[in-house]
């Protein structure tokens, strides 16, 4: 299940993820956060953002392999994640 929230401006969306413990390993969470990617896109939305637990490698390489970009949270237990999809206005 991928699901995403968007901000009343569309300016970026949240997303959350989750794959059932028999289905890990088969690269549904690939898939359905490159047909995330894809929607948001489509949609135009700024960016997408999301938390990921410090200790799951396996979706901190996912959202690296497609592009997100992370940065640690000072005291907590979780990185965020930030995909830009937007160019800077401005940028040529």
């Amino acid at each position: 299940m991928v699901r995403t929230i968007f901000d009343p401006d569309n300016d970026h969306c949240e997303f959350a993820i989750v794959v059932r413990s028999d289905m890990k390993g088969m690269g549904m969470g690939h898939l359905l956060l490159k047909k995330m990617i894809e929607y948001c896109r489509r949609r135009g939305t700024g960016a997408i953002v999301g938390q990921i637990l410090s200790d799951n490698s396996a979706m901190r390489q996912l959202a690296r392999s497609l592009g997100f970009q992370e940065s640690h949270v000072p005291g907590e237990n979780v990185v965020s994640v930030r995909m830009e999809l937007r160019r800077n206005r401005g940028a040529a």
